[in-house]
């Protein structure tokens, strides 16, 4: 199968997929009227979100977070911004983490956007693919949310998070393992989560040396979420390990 757009063929599979994603919004038009589809702005607008979504976190976003993202956005000209409000909020802290992993750029937010004011905004840079996921997965639990995200020249986004009401969460279980030496927490938090429910929530307690880049590790492996993560003391943590 195949599209022609402006004299230009263009390779589609058998399905009808377009072969290159780098292929733009003319191409929908006219992929549309091929289905007897009249292409309207509202049609253009969810194919632009879903394109950024891909292009963010390198897959198609999961539904429940494409339609937590989409809802009540707009899109701003052809720059690749998306809006969930109608001017650039104005940020009161900036926090660049380009060039980290996941879930660093989740956990540097968090720590910033619990030290600021109902309303107040963090301007987070990232150019980490998955962050899109973790930022939409962690406001999913609490009053913050994602006012708007822009991408950048160089690849990055720029996430602009607002500060919602204060929220506490309500662990399901709480194991705490102070005094036990890693890789333990993780494996006893594994068994316990093995037994839980899908969406309910653990909380971990421990001080072993090792255990923050274990359980950072241990959660983008598995797919469970890192919700929160507090230090109540030094070189004391509780992580809050939500089940998928």
């Amino acid at each position: 199968m195949a599209c022609t757009v402006d004299r230009n063929e263009l390779g589609t599979d058998n399905e009808g997929y377009l072969l290159d994603p780098g292929d733009r919004d003319e191409v929908s038009g006219v992929m549309a009227a091929a289905d007897g589809v009249s292409s309207t702005d509202a049609h253009r607008a969810v194919i632009r979100f879903l394109r950024e979504a891909g292009e963010a976190g390198g897959h198609a976003p999961k539904f429940r977070n494409m339609l937590k993202g989409f809802q009540a956005t707009r899109t701003d000209d052809d720059r690749g911004t998306t809006m969930t409000d109608d001017t650039t909020p104005q940020p009161t802290v900036t926090l660049d983490m380009r060039g980290t992993s996941c879930p660093a750029p989740l956990l540097g937010a968090k720590k910033i956007v619990d030290d600021l004011r109902p309303g107040q905004v963090l301007l987070l840079y990232s150019d980490c693919p998955g962050t899109q996921d973790d930022l939409f997965a962690w406001t999913k639990y609490t009053h913050n949310n994602i006012a708007r995200t822009e991408r950048q020249a160089d690849g990055s986004h720029a996430y602009y998070i607002r500060r919602g009401r204060a929220q506490h969460l309500t662990p399901n279980a709480v194991l705490d393992l102070r005094g036990a030496v890693c890789p333990g927490p993780v494996i006893e938090a594994k068994k316990l989560l093995n037994g839980m429910r899908s969406g309910e929530t653990l909380k971990l307690v421990s001080n072993c040396p090792g255990v923050r880049d274990d359980i950072a590790d241990w959660v983008k492996a598995t797919g469970y979420r890192l919700l929160e993560v507090d230090e109540i003391g030094p070189g004391e943590y509780e992580f809050f390990i939500g089940k998928a």
